[in-house]
């Protein structure tokens, strides 16, 4: 990945199948939100739900901050969706 442009990383990432729906869906349903006791991380369980996904890929979120207000930027240090052999099926978007 030396030397690769973002915008090249995008288009290889929008194109596979594995992380398609992190660029085409139309809904986000938040199932479970935690925070580390210091503030700085955050922990997000969430369903996207778009023409790739018609019913809702789980992805596992971990976000930090440096900062502790409510206006400071949250990172996303690693986003995770369960390998195909253990995605469910139908669930309910709310």
């Amino acid at each position: 990945l030396k030397g690769l442009k973002p915008e090249a990383y995008y288009e290889f990432l929008a194109e596979m199948d594995e992380s398609k729906a992190f660029f085409t869906h139309e809904e986000v349903v938040i199932a479970k939100a935690d925070y580390s006791p210091d503030g700085t991380r955050a922990y997000i369980t969430a369903r996207l739900f778009g023409e790739t996904s018609p019913d809702g890929l789980a992805v596992n979120f971990i976000l930090s901050t440096t900062g502790d207000d409510e206006d400071d930027c949250w990172l996303v240090d690693s986003m995770r969706t369960p390998p195909p052999s253990r995605r469910g099926g139908r669930r309910n978007r709310r």
